[in-house]
């Protein structure tokens, strides 16, 4: 049996990674699928949510530097955010990108 595929790549987790790798191959005119186990994108800043969880390198190096709307946009409010505003961060980038369309959600692969 022959199928047709609807995509060129597949990218597997939606965290910081995935949604970039994602946009990326988009924007280069592939056809992307992204796959992301949990209900919503963020990777491990969407599971982690443990008392004082937060990022070990300054926000500021963290964010998509080659996002020009978001970095003028996004104010980090500590010089090591915490992961509610990594999240708040990760979710707005996502926004910008219009990334969730090329996602699948509750999703594996085997």
């Amino acid at each position: 049996m022959t199928t047709e595929l609807d995509f060129d790549a597949v990218v597997i987790g939606a965290g910081l990674t995935g949604l970039y790798q994602a946009y990326r191959l988009r924007e280069m005119g592939y056809r992307v699928l992204g796959v992301e186990a949990a209900e919503d994108i963020g990777g491990v800043w969407h599971h982690n949510r443990y008392p004082g969880c937060r990022i070990d390198s300054e926000s500021e190096v963290y964010g998509y530097f080659w996002n020009e709307q978001l970095m003028q946009e996004w104010n980090w409010s500590e010089r090591f955010a915490a992961q509610p505003e990594v999240l708040r961060y990760i979710h707005r980038a996502a926004e910008i990108m219009d990334i969730r369309k090329d996602f699948i959600f509750n999703a594996k692969v085997h």
